[in-house]
Parts: structure tokens; C-alpha cells; sequence
């Protein structure tokens, strides 16, 4: 984990701040080495993690959705705004029918769902050959309290929300789930085959824990 900005002063300690924004801020006096900032950062990653989880849920509170024309919403890591019309030549957004303004809410969930459905098979069977790990059967669920499961007998199922995650975080959960299925508990064996897999995985991790009050989760 990085910091988002060093501001450094004569100040004589380091300090870590949170902003309201979720940005890590770290005060530090002018001639601290960028190793000793960096072991910081590594030492204090629990404690970050946690208060960009707090910042994250409180943001979250205070947003109530209107699904409005032009309102922002997340897909594949990007915040997209939301058409009730074809996107204007250039630009990226969600884009629903116009019929779509009587139930916007249900209309999006039905978009998400079909992008699930038409993305994450794809990219299971892509890491499954990747990694010599063959699932059984995949499904699309509607979990809301989990990203992905792996059963006993194979199946793998991953929640349609995933597709609002960035496409590497997508992949860490399939792999997470591809894992289980030559180690179904979370033995520390299975997350040494975690990180064979995804040497980053903890920061993929990091990205779903801070945003999972925002995507809904």
C-alpha cells in the first residue's frame, strides 16, 4: 500500500491521516527516508484498512441513489453515469432504455445481471486453464452477504455484483474460489496457493472491504 501524498514539514514525527475523501496522508519532517515511510505503511496497513472501511461506510450512508439521468454508478471498477438513451459517441456509461425510467432500480439490477452472465463464465473458464483448476459448473447468484463459494462438489458461484468490481479484483475472487477447489477450507495451505496464484492478493482485498459498503455488499 502507498500513500496517496507525503507532506513533509518540520514536524519530528510521522504521522498517518485519513481524509474524509479516503485518501492516506502522511505528515512526516523533511528528511524522513521513503524506506522508513514505506515500512511504515506496511506496519500500519491493518489500521489503514480498517478507517478506509469506516470512511467508506460513512460515504456510503450519506448517498441515497436516485437513479437519476447522468447519476453515477460503479462497473468494472469504473464510476459510469447512467443513460436512459444510447451514449453519446465517445463516452462510456451505463445506458438503459428509455422505458426504463418507470422502475430505474430494477431496470439496473437486470443490467448487472446480464453483464454477470455474459462476463464472469468467460472469465472463470479463462484463469481456470490458467491455473489447471477445472470447475465442475459455474452459476450466477444473488448472495448478498459474499462475492463467490465453492461447493464440495465444484460448483462455483459468484454473486452478479461482482461485475462492479474492477476486472484484477474480479479475478483475485474467482481465483479465490478456483483455490478452493484443491483446498476447500481457509487453511493456511489454501492461502499459500492463494498467493502463488495472486502474489497481490491482499491489496485485491483491501479494494472489496473499502468499497463494500458502496457496491452494496
Amino acid at each position: 500500500m502507498q500513500p496517496d501524498r507525503i507532506i513533509r514539514s518540520r514536524r519530528k514525527t510521522v504521522a498517518i491521516e485519513i481524509t474524509p475523501e479516503g485518501k492516506v496522508w502522511v505528515r512526516a519532517p523533511l528528511r524522513t527516508p521513503r524506506a522508513f515511510i514505506d515500512l511504515l505503511m506496511r506496519e500500519k496497513a491493518g489500521w489503514i484498512e480498517q478507517h478506509l472501511v469506516k470512511v467508506s461506510q460513512i460515504a456510503a450512508a450519506r448517498r441515497q441513489f436516485t437513479y437519476a439521468e447522468g447519476e453515477l454508478h460503479f462497473f468494472l471498477g469504473q464510476q459510469l453515469p447512467l443513460r436512459f438513451a444510447p451514449a453519446s459517441p465517445g463516452e462510456q456509461a451505463i445506458c438503459l432504455p428509455a422505458s426504463a425510467r418507470r422502475a430505474p432500480q430494477e431496470a439496473l439490477e437486470s443490467w448487472y445481471k446480464a453483464q454477470a452472465a455474459r462476463l464472469l463464465p468467460g472469465m472463470v473458464q479463462r484463469l481456470a486453464g490458467q491455473y489447471g483448476l477445472q470447475p465442475k459448473k459455474v452459476r450466477i447468484s444473488s448472495a448478498r452477504t459474499r462475492w463467490g463459494s465453492c461447493s464440495s462438489k465444484g460448483t462455483i458461484s459468484l454473486a452478479w455484483k461482482l461485475v462492479l468490481a474492477p476486472p484484477e479484483v474480479i479475478d483475485y475472487v474467482i481465483t479465490h474460489e478456483l483455490a478452493h477447489l484443491q483446498v476447500l477450507d481457509h487453511s493456511a495451505r489454501f492461502w499459500e496457493l492463494v498467493e502463488s496464484f495472486v502474489p497481490d492478493h491482499k491489496a485485491r482485498r483491501a479494494w472489496l472491504r473499502l468499497h463494500k459498503s458502496a457496491l452494496g455488499v
